[in-house]
């Protein structure tokens, strides 16, 4: 295996890792370009795929995604609408970070 100019084999370099089924999936293929953007950070942010708590503020997406606050939330719901992640807990009126996981609900998006 020999890496992409500047990709390191060492491990030291994060790494992405979406399937060509999703990419092919009709899901993905209607996913918003920003929403595709956020699921690719979340996936570099969190790793596994668990319940993940987003405990980073719209300022850190922003910064690093490069989306306004109503963008942000569009595409949050975006990624839920296609099934590519969940909410475990709504704490929206609670002032606290809500609780998502990552889903393969997206494999079953438009039937």
């Amino acid at each position: 295996f020999m890496p992409f100019e500047g990709e390191s084999s060492s491990g030291s370099s994060r790494h992405v890792r979406i399937t060509a089924s999703m990419l092919k999936s009709p899901a993905w293929r209607s996913l918003k370009p920003i929403a595709a953007k956020l699921y690719a950070y979340l996936k570099l942010k969190y790793r596994n795929d668990g319940n993940i708590t987003f405990t980073c503020t719209y300022n850190e997406i922003h910064n690093i995604v490069g989306l306004c606050d109503r963008s942000i939330k569009a595409a949050f719901d975006d990624l839920i609408e296609h099934g590519f992640i969940e909410v475990v807990e709504n704490n929206r009126n609670r002032m606290k970070a809500n609780v998502y996981k990552f889903s393969d609900k997206w494999k079953a998006f438009g039937r």
